[in-house]
């Protein structure tokens, strides 16, 4: 239907040859990477929380057979947060930035086992589209969400935006700043 649609604006001279090509490939774009998304598996820590929101605002369609739901994820995007969130809590336990303990047991930090856990989100920064969505380590370990569910203080979520910036300003990461600069 798609193609009969752009082959009959191309004729009546609506649609230029190379913008319905670019559609047309633009299409097989998103079937990739809806391909690609349903390659990750549908138990995550993302579709759990889109489960959530659909129930929150849509209580009767939640759990309709034949529902589709289309996100942003990139499943690329998604692919390599999670493959660098392990990487970099398997170096934290191992000792690379110093000697690791463990961590202690509480949800929001550990899972069962006392393995480190993390967070990561990725945004379009254009958009606000939510390109990558990791609430943990491994969602079958924990479905605790360290994303949507986490509750932390709001200094701790503004210093990477503070060190940023310092940096920006010509800082060092072991440079003393006074409130008055």
């Amino acid at each position: 239907v798609r193609d009969v649609v752009l082959d009959q604006l191309v004729a009546a001279e609506i649609v230029a040859v190379r913008e319905a090509e670019r559609a047309v490939a633009r299409d097989r774009e998103v079937a990739e990477r809806d391909a690609a998304a349903m390659e990750m598996g549908r138990r995550s820590h993302f579709t759990a929380a889109v489960t959530r929101e659909l129930r929150r605002v849509a209580p009767d369609l939640a759990g309709q057979p034949g529902l589709s739901v289309h996100t942003t994820i990139d499943a690329q995007v998604q692919r390599h947060g999670e493959d660098a969130l392990e990487a970099q809590l398997a170096a934290i336990e191992s000792g690379v930035y110093g000697e690791f303990e463990g961590a202690d047991s509480t949800a929001a930090e550990a899972g069962d086992d006392g393995r480190l856990d993390g967070a990561a989100v990725a945004l379009d920064p254009t958009t606000g589209a939510v390109l990558a969505w990791i609430g943990g380590r491994d969602f079958d370990r924990s479905e605790f969400d360290r994303v949507d569910q986490a509750r932390r203080q709001v200094g701790s979520l503004v210093k990477p935006f503070l060190v940023a910036s310092a940096i920006e300003r010509g800082y060092g990461m072991v440079d003393l700043v006074s409130a008055d600069t």
